[in-house]
């Protein structure tokens, strides 16, 4: 009785094996060096309020020009949030695993979706106010959208984006 199940298992290895080796030599099983996901990715403008002036602000509106054309958008600022280590060491072993938490990092930001932002200058501008309502910010700028790639360059690009950075100071076009 051991000897016929033995037969049959190495028979539907052999099986195995041979439709493995087949579309494995027929180009069926070729590694792929480009993964492309369905991942979305939205059109628009982005907005970082930095510290310190993050901590005075509660509100903010962005006008984006252009073409003749303005879109007007009142923005939802949430806390930004960098990664710190959630241990103090790291060490080489299974148990030893490293972990981060998301940390306020006292700055806030805000996406504006903008479907049909052109891959050229518009022009941003950005109101940041106070819990009284009066104004912190009341600056523009011009930005110059770019295609992303979120899969990276060998997946196509996704509608262009860009960011717009507030500060102390001014705003400036994020990097």
């Amino acid at each position: 009785m051991g000897y016929v199940y033995t037969d049959v298992r190495r028979s539907v290895m052999i099986s195995v094996l041979a439709v493995v080796a087949c579309l494995a030599g027929c180009g069926g099983i070729v590694p792929s060096t480009n993964v492309c996901t369905q991942i979305g990715m939205p059109v628009g403008l982005a907005l970082r309020v930095e510290a310190p002036l993050a901590a005075k602000v509660k509100r903010a509106t962005m006008r984006v020009c252009w073409d003749g054309s303005c879109r007007d958008a009142g923005l939802v600022l949430t806390p930004s949030t960098t990664s710190v280590p959630a241990r103090k060491t790291c060490g080489p072993g299974p148990e030893d695993t490293c972990g981060a938490v998301a940390t306020p990092d006292g700055e806030l930001v805000a996406f504006n979706d903008l479907p049909g932002l052109p891959k050229k200058a518009v022009r941003v501008g950005v109101a940041l106010f106070d819990g009284e309502g009066a104004s912190v910010l009341d600056r523009e700028i011009e930005v110059t959208p770019k295609g992303a790639f979120p899969n990276g360059p060998d997946c196509g690009e996704a509608g262009p984006q860009a960011g717009v950075v507030a500060g102390e100071t001014g705003l400036r076009e994020r990097a």
